[in-house]
């Protein structure tokens, strides 16, 4: 089947194609099932415990809240 498609991909557009990767078939059961995970309240907690932490890191900067805001020499200063 997969050979099948791509004897029907032009020339040119299999060129660009630059990782060719054979994945196994998923059962839809093994997608569709209860997955053991972390729960949203979880996962919730983690990402307020992470902005608590950059609120206290940044609490002395003037534009920043976040990484992406930081200055070149802000990110080479050391962290406590």
């Amino acid at each position: 089947m997969v050979n099948k498609y791509q004897k029907r991909i032009s020339g040119p557009m299999l060129d660009r194609m630059d990782i060719h990767l054979e994945a196994p078939r998923v059962d839809y059961e093994k997608l569709s099932s209860d997955r053991l995970g972390e729960s949203s309240a979880d996962i919730r907690a983690c990402v307020e415990l992470a902005r608590a932490r950059q609120r206290v890191r940044f609490a002395e900067a003037v534009n920043a809240v976040s990484n992406s805001d930081m200055r070149v020499a802000e990110v080479r200063q050391p962290q406590v």
